[in-house]
C-alpha cells in the first residue's frame, strides 16, 4: 500500500514539474512568467518537504539511544536551519540591491 502511495505522488510530481517545464517553452510571455513563478514554488515545496524528511531522520535517530545520536541529531538540526535562515537572508540582501 505504501509502495502505490508512493508511485502515485511521484508520478504526480513529474506531471506537474512536465507541464511547469512545457510551460517554459511557450512564446507567449504571458504563459512563461507566471510558469517561472510556479517551478520557483514548486522547487521550494519540494526542498522544504526534503528538509522535513531530513529532520525527521534526525529526531528518529535520537529516540533510539540518548548518547551519541542526541549530539548528531542536534548537531544535524542545527546546520540544516542555520544554512536555511542565511539563504533567506541571502536572498533579502540580493532583492534589495
Amino acid at each position: 500500500m505504501v509502495r502505490r502511495i508512493v508511485w502515485i505522488f511521484s508520478i504526480a510530481g513529474a506531471v506537474v514539474l512536465a507541464g511547469i517545464t512545457a510551460m517554459l517553452f511557450s512564446g507567449q510571455s504571458h504563459i512563461r512568467v507566471p510558469a517561472i513563478a510556479a517551478l520557483v514554488t514548486f522547487a521550494a515545496v519540494i526542498l522544504s518537504y526534503l528538509g522535513g524528511i531530513e529532520w525527521g531522520l534526525a529526531l528518529s535517530e535520537s529516540a533510539g539511544t540518548e548518547s551519541g545520536a542526541t549530539a548528531y541529531s542536534r548537531s544535524a538540526l542545527s546546520r540544516s536551519t542555520v544554512r536555511l535562515v542565511a539563504r533567506i537572508w541571502r536572498s533579502g540582501q540580493e532583492d534589495s540591491s
